[in-house]
């Protein structure tokens, strides 16, 4: 038999305020350590390692549930699994009572209906927040306690399948990459060095005239992949867009400052956009080489130390690569025959990797769906 109850009837906020230092803690979490949808904490900073702002003062236990209670639309909620200290922005909470199972709770603080209702209590358009006084009315229904065990079983079977898919990406993720630095360090009489600027020439062509809103591409600075924004901001004139780059299918983009990253792209939407300055946009000059072999090449390990020894700056001021460096740059390449057969290794795995990563998505739609189904 269940009951109609309020949050804050049957859920306290912990405020244990410490000395991160002076107290012991050996470990801290940021908002960068929670990730969206994700119930269970995977990493953690060390205190020590860094400074820690005056903030970091509330004291978390194995057990308690943490909550981001700035920007709650990113849905951060997480089971601490050890002991540490958070910011005063992170609510640590846990049951009043032993009628609500922390594991329940924590299923109910992940459901549709609960970040619906923490988005609608928001305040401010910058930072929007909330206090736990918004949470205290939010009502929900609290089964028996044989029923919350029940429904936390079930979510941690999914919880479990997912965890799997993710070691088995993680593996498919780690062979790859030690299979293509393998095939990448072959070498041979076949092989030959090759400069950037055999192979591309730096684009110019420059965004003109238009009618309509162009589509405007970032690159991911940690997977170079080309995004392309389904946005526009409506605050920027046209007329803001003077100097930003058009890149065509094929068109080959790297982002000047995260370049050392492995951020460099291949546009494959099959329309043109544009990006900001702050990208190399190039275009692929070669008939006598492999275009997805480069992709590969210029994604791997290997490219990214050239880019890391010949970038230049500050870390401050981000360590940038110019086209007239990058252009100078030789990697050894083998034959296109040989081009092809590895780009043919590799696309296999590829394949793996992309079944698994839809495997997740599947397996994460299907855990929102039994949550709110369950809970209501």
């Amino acid at each position: 038999m269940s009951q109609l109850v309020k949050f804050g009837d049957v859920v306290l906020k912990v405020n244990d305020k410490v000395d991160p230092q002076e107290d012991g803690l050996e470990r801290y979490v940021a908002g960068e350590h929670m990730v969206t949808d994700d119930p269970f904490l995977r990493e953690y900073g060390l205190v020590g390692d860094g400074y820690l702002g005056p903030a970091f003062q509330m004291r978390f236990k194995p057990g308690h549930i943490l909550y981001g209670s700035r920007r709650t639309y990113l849905r951060k909620v997480a089971m601490s699994s050890f002991e540490g200290v958070c910011a005063n922005t992170t609510f640590v909470l846990r049951p009043v009572n032993d009628k609500l199972a922390k594991e329940f709770l924590l299923h109910v603080m992940s459901t549709e209906r609960f970040h619906t209702h923490s988005i609608l209590q928001s305040k401010g358009s910058v930072n929007p927040y909330i206090n736990f006084s918004d949470l205290v009315d939010y009502e929900f229904e609290l089964p028996s306690l044989d029923e919350q065990a029940r429904i936390v079983e079930l979510m941690t079977a999914v919880d479990e399948h997912l965890d799997a898919l993710r070691s088995q990406l993680e593996v498919a993720k780690g062979s790859r990459a030690a299979v293509l630095h393998q095939l990448l360090s072959v070498g041979g009489r076949d092989w030959a060095k090759i400069a950037m600027d055999d192979i591309f020439q730096l684009s110019n062509k420059k965004l003109g005239p238009h009618n309509e809103e162009p589509a405007i591409f970032a690159v991911s600075k940690y997977d170079g992949v080309v995004l392309a924004q389904d946005y526009f901001d409506k605050r920027i004139a046209s007329k803001s867009l003077d100097g930003y780059k058009v890149i065509e299918v094929g068109d080959w983009v790297y982002s000047t400052i995260h370049i050392d990253e492995g951020s460099i792209a291949v546009n494959h939407f099959p329309f043109t956009g544009v990006v900001s300055p702050m990208y190399t946009s190039l275009s692929w000059n070669s008939e006598n080489h492999d275009p997805r072999f480069f992709e590969y090449l210029l994604k791997s390990a290997r490219a990214i130390v050239q880019y890391k020894e010949n970038a230049q700056g500050t870390v401050n001021r981000r360590r940038s690569l110019s086209w007239k460096t990058f252009s100078g740059l030789k990697f050894d390449v083998p034959s296109l025959a040989e081009q092809k057969r590895i780009v043919e290794i590799v696309s296999s795995m590829d394949v793996v990797i992309q079944a698994t990563e839809q495997a997740i998505v599947e397996a994460k739609v299907l855990r929102t769906t039994l949550l709110n189904q369950e809970i209501s």
